[in-house]
């Protein structure tokens, strides 16, 4: 009896342990699998289990998590000061315009790069109030990739936008017509909140084109911030 409660022993001690957020592969079938988890983590339906994350020493896979970044929903905000041309329509001058604005963008996160659709509200002030709608597509492109686990994302891109815009002036005279948008520039994503909320900071060059009979232009350095959530 007391030998095979030594051999029982042995057994047991050399069995591999789970590590912290790790799974062991029990049987396979194809592309599927019978998954064992460790003691006090309990699977969940439709769990995600990384597989693109980087091993450490001694990891057999990926962790586990339902922490995915396939796809963001992004809100931005901007209170900044632009340079505004007019020309045309015999007139010419430069003027000092004050632009507040806020975005709201659907993202697909494809690891090195980001791309998706995104609206805009924006109003500016100088000797005419101008309101502008907008929608575009931006691009982001990612030096360090944004994978679960990664605390700082950083990296280029740049977005698109055509929209109406509507302008006042002092008395009750009011016009509207199409314009033109673009931003580039460099972006840091911070995810020290949460594995899936990042902080979001660009900044870079803007430019607008739009006008009628007197061609309006705008360009300047442009500083945004916001948040992003990942799912």
């Amino acid at each position: 009896m007391k030998q095979h409660l030594v051999f029982l022993l042995l057994c047991l001690m050399g069995l591999p342990a789970f590590a912290a957020g790790q799974a062991r592969v029990i049987k396979t079938k194809g592309y599927q699998a019978i998954v064992q988890f460790p003691e006090g983590e309990k699977p969940q339906v439709g769990q995600v289990i990384d597989l693109n994350a980087d091993d450490g020493p001694g990891d057999a896979g990926g962790p586990i998590g339902t922490g995915a970044r396939a796809h963001s929903l992004q809100v931005q905000g901007e209170l900044g000061i632009l340079s505004r041309a007019k020309s045309g329509n015999g007139a010419d001058e430069n003027e000092t315009v004050t632009r507040i604005s806020v975005s709201g963008r659907y993202g697909w996160n494809f690891v090195d790069f980001e791309a998706g659709p995104l609206g805009s509200f924006s109003m500016e002030s100088a000797e005419t109030n101008t309101t502008v709608f907008a929608v575009g597509g931006f691009f982001d492109w990612n030096l360090v990739p944004n994978r679960p686990g990664t605390v700082f994302v950083y990296g280029a891109g740049g977005y698109g936008t055509f929209g109406q815009e509507s302008t006042s002036g002092s008395g009750s005279s009011s016009s509207s017509f199409t314009r033109m948008e673009f931003f580039g520039g460099g972006n840091m994503k911070w995810f020290g909140l949460s594995d899936s909320v990042a902080v979001r900071v660009d900044a870079g060059i803007g430019y607008s084109r739009s006008g009628n009979t007197q061609t309006i232009t705008e360009m300047g350095f442009r500083t945004l911030g916001g948040l992003a959530f990942y799912f």
